[in-house]
């Protein structure tokens, strides 16, 4: 089975994506930024309209050579920071090295977005001395044929077309087969997915679980601290060890609120209330024998 999707950008400003839902299309790839500097203007409602035609939608950053991956991750979560939308990494013109990728990926996964694909042409990875690509997400590729226009399912080359085949170790998962598919009264990209819509689904929903990730890493550092060694301000203690140390000062050494010995067994707030009482202090009272 074979699924078809589309991907856009400020170039595509105002585009239908009613009509593109209408006309069987089932996902939307959509520029979000580029390098350091770029926020596309569409982006915001390109987004909500494809959510609002139950379309699957996937944002993508166009990777620039010349910048560092802090700086345009940077960029990326200026303008999207939920991480339940899944990303693409597009690296082709001025992108730089495979290592250009591997760094930007990287850090995109350690500020908790899941990277569900890179877009990668085969002419540019051929450019760059056919790297590996192993261990980075799938791949989108693509390959225009003879680049005439049309509707998608008649340009379409078929599930077992050479652009399917994988190169730099890594597998083919979407084909961006046209770039003149005639779709909503345009021509834009059009590309295929071979498998179930679950399947898309689920590389779609490659996001949905990074919330829950990230805030489980947060529960966790605040808990033991940023190295998981405990906090330097609490003496290198962890917040739980903290806590159970407060307790033990105001109940008593015997971790049951039994007193301390040297306070006549009373915990450090009776001893506080019974001295308070004693030098008639408005409203200490010591607490009542049971």
């Amino acid at each position: 089975m074979t699924v078809w999707g589309v991907d856009i950008s400020s170039w595509q400003a105002g585009i239908r994506l009613d009509r593109v839902a209408a006309e069987g299309f089932s996902a939307v790839i959509a520029k979000a930024t580029q390098g350091d500097y770029y926020a596309s203007p569409e982006y915001a409602r390109q987004k909500l309209d494809a959510l609002g035609n139950r379309l699957r939608f996937m944002a993508y950053h166009y990777v620039d050579g010349n910048t560092g991956a802090v700086e345009q991750v940077d960029q990326y979560e200026r303008v999207e920071p939920d991480r339940r939308v899944p990303v693409m990494l597009d690296h082709e013109d001025n992108s730089g090295g495979a290592d250009v990728l591997r760094d930007v990926h990287a850090e995109f996964v350690r500020r908790g977005y899941a990277v569900a694909l890179i877009y990668i042409p085969r002419w540019y990875w051929d450019r760059i001395g056919r790297p590996d690509l192993s261990g980075l997400p799938p791949i989108m590729a693509s390959s225009y044929g003879s680049d005439q226009p049309g509707y998608a399912s008649s340009l379409y080359p078929g599930d077992g077309s050479p652009g399917w085949a994988p190169y730099g170790g890594n597998d083919v998962a979407v084909l961006q087969f046209t770039q003149r598919a005639r779709v909503a009264g345009l021509l834009i990209d059009a590309w295929a997915y071979r498998g179930t819509p679950a399947a898309l689904n689920a590389l779609f929903s490659a996001g949905s679980e990074a919330p829950a990730m990230s805030e489980a890493k947060d529960v966790q550092t605040q808990l033991r601290g940023p190295d998981l060694n405990g906090w330097p301000q609490l003496g290198d203690k962890t917040l739980v060890d903290a806590v159970a140390d407060m307790r033990d000062q105001l109940g008593g050494p015997d971790h049951n609120f039994g007193g301390w010995p040297q306070l006549g067994g009373r915990t450090l707030v009776d001893a506080v209330a019974a001295i308070g009482e004693h030098l008639g202090l408005p409203g200490f009272a010591a607490p009542k024998a049971k």
